[in-house]
């Protein structure tokens, strides 16, 4: 099937649940109605291919709160779907994408797609292309998923069902971001991380891998004292909010830069990553070649993308027996903090 320029794949229903729900029918677009029977449609959208009893139906779209007139604003709401799902059906012919049985109501599964299942699949593409070490194509499977959002989960819709749902994605998604912001990183590009990265702790102030890698960020920018600043704020809030320490990685990840240890892979001053997208194209080629990241292999990769000067002090640590103990967590071309 084809794709239009959202990534949503063309079928008789079309849904889109990455921001303001909206629904296409044979590539036009169709008013799905008020709020709760849009949230409707998202229910039976998700088990697509499967019934919906109509009691569950009622508990997902109003939870324990139902009013005495549930059943029949199910009613009235599958009702209505039918008509701008189907509007060329006869008089007396039978629904085909949205059928009713004595058991509940059921949406045709090869007939829905949604933009959510397109996000998941490209996630799960993402990190197939992480296992194999193609960071390449691992940040450009994630920009592709995060392209697809158009603003908050379902529209703001409410219901049970719903608010769950938006959790679960919006979960997803800020993952997603910081997968973004790994690769970024490891593909020697720190200054470009640092957008993404401060926007994710304003939304979630207690995500601590975020954190984690805002502070690598800043350090491979030459900003050591922001970093840690980073660091100081986070312990500082967790610890009035949750009672609680920082996590052991967020820790290490201080005490390497506090003592600006070699192997974060920058030197704690302003350095220019690379000096064009051409550089850059070759820095990220040469470090996805490397069979392992440990070892001599990829200390050409990590050298190129560090300020001129450093690559003595580079290569000595890659030879150190210390290096080689400890492995390098923390180099700039070198697996993900976590």
């Amino acid at each position: 099937m084809a794709s239009d320029r959202s990534g949503v794949r063309q079928a008789g229903l079309r849904l889109r649940v990455l921001g303001p729900v909206t629904a296409w029918v044979e590539d036009r677009q169709v008013n799905s109605g008020p709020p709760l029977q849009r949230a409707a449609l998202c229910v039976l959208a998700a088990r697509a291919g499967r019934v919906v009893p109509k009691e569950r139906l009622i508990g997902d779209l109003w939870g324990g709160a139902a009013p005495k007139t549930a059943e029949q604003s199910v009613y009235t709401y599958i009702a209505g779907l039918r008509r701008v799902l189907e509007p060329d059906r006869g008089r007396r012919g039978p629904f085909t994408l949205l059928t009713q049985s004595a058991r509940g109501y059921s949406l045709a599964r090869d007939a829905c797609r949604t933009d959510a299942e397109d996000f998941e699949r490209r996630l799960a593409e993402a990190r197939r292309y992480q296992a194999k070490e193609d960071l390449p194509v691992w940040l450009r499977e994630l920009e592709a998923a995060l392209a697809l959002w158009a603003g908050p989960a379902l529209g703001g819709l409410p219901g049970p069902f719903c608010e769950a749902e938006r959790a679960r994605l919006e979960g997803l998604r800020l993952t997603a971001r910081e997968d973004h912001a790994d690769a970024l990183l490891r593909l020697c590009r720190p200054q470009e991380a640092l957008g993404t990265l401060t926007g994710l702790i304003v939304e979630d102030p207690l995500r601590e891998r975020a954190r984690e890698l805002l502070m690598l960020a800043l350090y491979r920018c030459g900003r050591q004292a922001e970093a840690l600043e980073v660091f100081h704020d986070a312990r500082l809030l967790l610890t009035e909010r949750l009672g609680v320490d920082p996590g052991e990685s967020l820790r290490r990840t201080h005490e390497l830069i506090l003592r600006a240890d070699p192997s974060l892979g920058a030197a704690p001053f302003p350095t220019a990553v690379v000096s064009s997208g051409e550089d850059r194209g070759r820095v990220s080629f040469r470090a996805t070649r490397r069979s392992s990241w440990g070892g001599r292999r990829c200390w050409c990769a990590c050298a190129r993308c560090s300020p001129p000067g450093t690559e003595a002090p580079l290569r000595r640590w890659w030879r150190s027996p210390a290096r080689r103990e400890r492995g390098s967590p923390h180099s700039r071309c070198g697996p993900p903090t976590r």
